[in-house]
């Protein structure tokens, strides 16, 4: 009956307003005249009418009947007295009895439960105890739900239930918001019901959405479609894909959309695993879909080929990988011409994204094209860099002389020579080595300027050794001739050192020398009896660092002269090296001795000089023993 309600803005407020219904507005009052009920967030300042509020943090909106204080469902006698001005009443008239309202049902703390796709449980009271409004037992209950507010769409209804406070509504929507209301009447008497209180809305759970479809594959992207498995239209779905199963790794989302499919961006040559779920209005979420499986996207196209360091044998062909990870492999062809010739080299399959190809023809043209594939093995297309052309190198160097020219004594140096045929090399690059095959261990590379034609010394070489030369013209850009014909030869060999006689009889003289050399010079030693050795009794030629003359090579009691000299592996000599001193051969025995005549006091003897030469001295001995 009044024009007021009065209540408390939220939580911690500590000014009480009134709203004036004629008025339509709320007034702050700094110094109320009310009283507080309940719960500190009920009262008015009068005894008449209604106040609305919520109790506390509840989310149950209450209104109190102010001047009431009726049980529900009790049975009320009401009379009615006169009373005078002096204050006399008069007897009392009966006005008869009437039962109070029952009161509506309230909806439970936990209203909903068991809440399924097609199910709600719904759960109410039957009035706060502690304020007195509570239904007493015989209270019937009548359930009202509705997909609007205003119930008017898809009613359903309950039975009138007694002496229960939960219903169980089978058969609803999937994903669908409901409204629910309740009314309570006396079970005796069926007419006297409370007016319907209206509970705040559910939603029945959305079905796991079907399907599970991938299509669109491509390096950069996949649709991953699915089906609303029975979830109705504006139903949300959130679908994710990761590169791993268990959805840790690169996880990207489609955020919340009614959509049925989404375009996932994705990287090339990369598995993927999908899956979606869904969310009804009250923001419940179904279970995972993940029968998408796993798909791999294909491996993209190489893009921005190139070439780089043409030279007039070799190009290196680039590409870039078109975001392809790490491990994507390449096929990479190059033929003669424009395309049209025959391929002669492949690099095979490759994780670089650049290949060098070697052994090209000089000032020649050549297409190269380059493929990818991913890991299930499916290739790409070709793609093609037109042409380039081989460059032209200087011209090779030819005539290649090695010598020893000038050289009497040094064993460590040869000199190079060659004929220069071409007119735009940047310089020429000699190589020496001791193996003919120039294995990089064993070859040395010595450079000199443009329009040489020699080099001389190349120094730092081995004693009595074979050295092979080769030499080509050289530039930085155009590329490097090839290699001229090998020449070859010797150093030349060591001196051999301190010759000496180490031994001397009567048949034979032991020489020997330092040998200066390695293993396999030829060393010649020669004996004379002229200090010129004109004549030579004899020459001996040995690998050895030794000689020994024995024999008619010798003369008894006769000074021998002896030399050694070296020779290297093309047969040059050193110089001769003379034994320090002449040495005289042992005389020989005499031969044939006899006695020429015996006598008292004397005897006389004679022999052969056995080959002795004429101023050899005998000594003659004599005993009785």
């Amino acid at each position: 009956g009044g024009d007021s309600i009065y209540a408390f803005p939220g939580n911690n407020a500590n000014v009480f307003l009134r709203y004036s219904i004629a008025g339509g507005g709320w007034t702050a009052m700094t110094a109320p005249g009310y009283s507080v009920y309940f719960g500190g967030a009920l009262a008015a300042d009068s005894n008449r009418g209604a106040v609305y509020g919520f109790p506390g943090n509840a989310d149950v909106f209450l209104k109190y009947k102010l001047g009431d204080g009726l049980s529900p469902m009790a049975v009320n006698h009401m009379r009615v007295v006169a009373e005078n001005l002096a204050g006399v009443r008069s007897d009392a008239t009966s006005l008869g009895s009437l039962a109070a309202k029952p009161s509506a049902p309230r909806p439970a703390p936990t209203t909903f439960t068991n809440v399924t796709a097609s199910q709600i449980q719904v759960n109410w009271s039957s009035g706060p105890a502690a304020a007195g409004f509570y239904n007493p037992p015989g209270a019937q209950y009548y359930i009202e739900v509705a997909t609007d507010a205003g119930f008017a769409g898809n009613l359903l209804t309950s039975a009138w239930l007694t002496d229960t406070t939960y219903y169980a509504f089978t058969g609803l929507g999937v994903s669908t918001r409901y409204y629910f209301r309740g009314t309570a009447r006396e079970a005796a008497v069926t007419t006297n019901v409370s007016p319907a209180r209206t509970f705040h809305s559910w939603s029945t759970l959305p079905n796991t959405p079907g399907g599970g479809t991938l299509t669109s594959i491509s390096s950069g992207s996949v649709v991953a479609n699915w089906t609303a498995n029975g979830n109705p239209g504006g139903t949300n779905y959130y679908a994710e894909r990761a590169t791993d199963a268990d959805f840790t790794q690169n996880v990207t989302n489609s955020g919340w959309t009614t959509a049925l499919s989404f375009n996932f961006s994705t990287t090339p040559n990369t598995r993927y695993w999908f899956r979606v779920k869904a969310r009804n209005v009250s923001l419940v979420e179904s279970l995972w879909n993940t029968a998408f499986g796993d798909a791999r996207t294909p491996a993209a196209p190489p893009t921005f080929p190139a070439v780089s360091n043409v030279l007039s044998t070799s190009i290196q062909f680039n590409w870039n990988g078109n975001n392809n990870p790490s491990g994507t492999e390449y096929w990479v062809e190059v033929a003669t011409g424009n395309g049209t010739g025959v391929i002669f080299t492949t690099a095979g399959w490759i994780t670089a994204t650049a290949n060098i190809f070697n052994g090209l023809t000089a000032y020649t043209t050549y297409s190269l094209r380059v493929k990818a594939r991913d890991a299930d093995l499916n290739e790409t297309a070709y793609t093609v860099y037109a042409t380039t052309r081989t460059t032209q190198p200087p011209a090779a160097p030819s005539a290649l002389v090695v010598s020893t020219f000038g050289l009497t004594s040094q064993t460590d140096r040869l000199y190079a020579g060659w004929s220069d045929n071409s007119n735009n090399e940047e310089g020429f690059s000699l190589q020496h080595s001791t193996d003919v095959s120039f294995p990089p261990l064993y070859t040395t590379t010595l450079n000199t300027a443009a329009d040489t034609t020699y080099y001389a010394p190349v120094t730092s070489l081995l004693t009595n050794t074979s050295y092979y030369f080769r030499v080509r013209a050289a530039h930085s850009t155009l590329g490097n001739s090839v290699y001229s014909s090998t020449a070859a030869l010797f150093t030349r060999a060591a001196v051999p050192g301190n010759p000496a006689v180490v031994s001397v009889s009567s048949s034979a003289i032991n020489a020997s020398w330092t040998a200066n050399n390695p293993a396999g010079t030829l060393f010649t030693a020669e004996i004379s009896t002229m200090s010129d050795f004109a004549p030579l009794r004899a020459s001996s030629a040995t690998l050895n660092a030794a000689a020994t003359f024995t024999g008619a090579v010798l003369l008894p009691n006769t000074t021998h002269y002896i030399r050694v000299m070296a020779a290297n592996g093309n047969g040059l000599a050193t110089a001769y090296t003379p034994v320090a001193a002449s040495t005289i051969s042992y005389a020989l025995p005499p031969a044939s001795p006899f006695f020429q005549g015996l006598w008292v006091s004397s005897a006389s003897a004679a022999w052969n000089d056995a080959g002795n030469p004429g101023d050899t001295r005998y000594r003659a001995q004599i005993s009785t023993t």
